[in-house]
């Protein structure tokens, strides 16, 4: 069926009033509702041959199949308009083509740009080049040396940020978080910067370095366990601990030792422990303080590793420090996976006056819980005394990591 130019108008505007049509035989120009005008060029058969969007103008593919009077008398305004819109979407993929081969040269022009801005920038005390994007007010650095990935200042300013004995977060974002320490000697936080090269082989650590003077940038390994066991009582699965014991068992065969694990010094995101705060941290290259010097959180170690960490000897003290960091394992996966008893008794320990825990029913259901049937004997003796009971084997093997 053919209409002629008065019939389609009559037809439209009276029937369904979809679309307003004005033009001649050879050509319509079409409005919808939404404020888009077409102009569409017929053949001697009705045939569109093509069609041009005037408002905004843009061409659309030649030889369109559609005749338009069939499209007008059989149509109503929605399918009129879902044709038409089907129209630009075909003609957009062609844009977008033409437009992703310009982007990929102007991105290609604008990454030679910075990589030269990059090399000619001058690297600070602290081997680190600072450039800054004035458009998105942020500041990145990249390693001079190229060793490790870059790291950019947060976008928001924290106003009361958790402090520990040394840092007070200043910054925090998804991605990236800032850290002042005012009292830190740029000596020191060069040191520091050495202790996480060295480190930066385990991904159970998250990472971070001194960029400028007192102010470290990291990234965001998620919410501290401590804060969120202590504001909203929430427990973690045992697995999200997993590869942090793992890891530890490798650092121990390296002579890496934490000497400071606890739930104030672990983050989680997206069901992964990690360690931060490596202001303890010894390694066979020194660390920031001597293997041999005194250090950890109450709760976290007992008298009977104190003891042996001031022996002198340096066997002994490596034998101290691997049981400590394992005791300081357990006391934390005890507080962020176990019941809220358990955490008001692992909190209460006091490591300085006593050689072990007091086992309690608690202690005992959580080592039924996820421990190995074959070794949770030696994990309650261990836990008793982990200095005269040392585990039989690394701590990630005795674990039951399908509870």
């Amino acid at each position: 069926m053919s209409l002629n130019n008065r019939q389609i108008h009559h037809h439209i505007t009276t029937k369904y009033n979809a679309l307003q049509t004005t033009g001649n035989d050879k050509e319509f120009t079409l409005t919808l509702p939404v404020k888009k005008v077409y102009r569409v060029l017929v053949d001697s058969n009705g045939k569109a041959t093509s069609v041009i969007r005037q408002n905004p103008k843009q061409l659309f593919g030649a030889k369109c199949k559609t005749s338009v009077a069939n499209l007008l008398n059989k149509s109503n305004s929605a399918r009129a308009l879902k044709v038409l819109q089907k129209m630009d979407i075909n003609c957009a993929k062609v844009i977008d083509e033409h437009h992703k081969e310009n982007a990929v040269t102007t991105i290609q022009a604008a990454f030679r740009g910075f990589t030269i801005r990059r090399e000619l920038t001058p690297e600070n005390e602290l081997g680190f080049k600072k450039m800054a994007n004035k458009h998105h007010n942020r500041t990145y650095y990249f390693d001079a040396k190229n060793k490790n990935s870059h790291l950019r200042t947060p976008d928001h300013r924290v106003k009361f940020g958790n402090a520990g004995a040394f840092k007070t977060v200043t910054h925090s974002d998804p991605t990236f978080i800032q850290l002042s320490n005012p009292s830190i000697s740029l000596d020191a936080a060069k040191k520091e910067n050495q202790l996480a090269d060295e480190l930066s082989q385990f991904s159970s650590i998250c990472q971070s370095r001194y960029v400028e003077d007192k102010t470290v940038l990291a990234r965001n390994g998620g919410n501290e366990i401590a804060d969120q066991r202590r504001k909203y009582n929430r427990k973690f699965p045992l697995e999200s601990f997993r590869l942090a014991c793992e890891e530890l068992t490798a650092m121990h065969n390296s002579d890496v030792y934490m000497r400071d694990i606890k739930p104030e010094n672990m983050v989680i995101k997206n069901g992964l422990a990690r360690h931060i705060d490596l202001d303890f941290v010894t390694t066979p290259k020194g660390g920031t303080y001597p293997m041999e010097q005194l250090c950890g959180t109450p709760y976290m170690i007992t008298k009977g590793l104190i003891k042996e960490r001031e022996s002198g000897d340096k066997e002994r003290i490596k034998k101290a420090l691997k049981s400590g960091d394992q005791f300081a394992m357990l006391q934390t996966m005890m507080y962020a996976t176990g019941g809220s008893k358990l955490s008001y008794y692992v909190r209460r320990h006091n490591g300085i006056d006593s050689m072990g825990i007091s086992i309690t029913s608690a202690h005992s259901q959580w080592v039924k819980d996820n421990v190995l049937p074959t070794h949770r004997a030696d994990v309650l003796r261990f836990l008793v005394n982990p200095s005269a009971n040392t585990l039989p084997s690394a701590l990630h093997l005795l674990l039951k990591w399908d509870s």
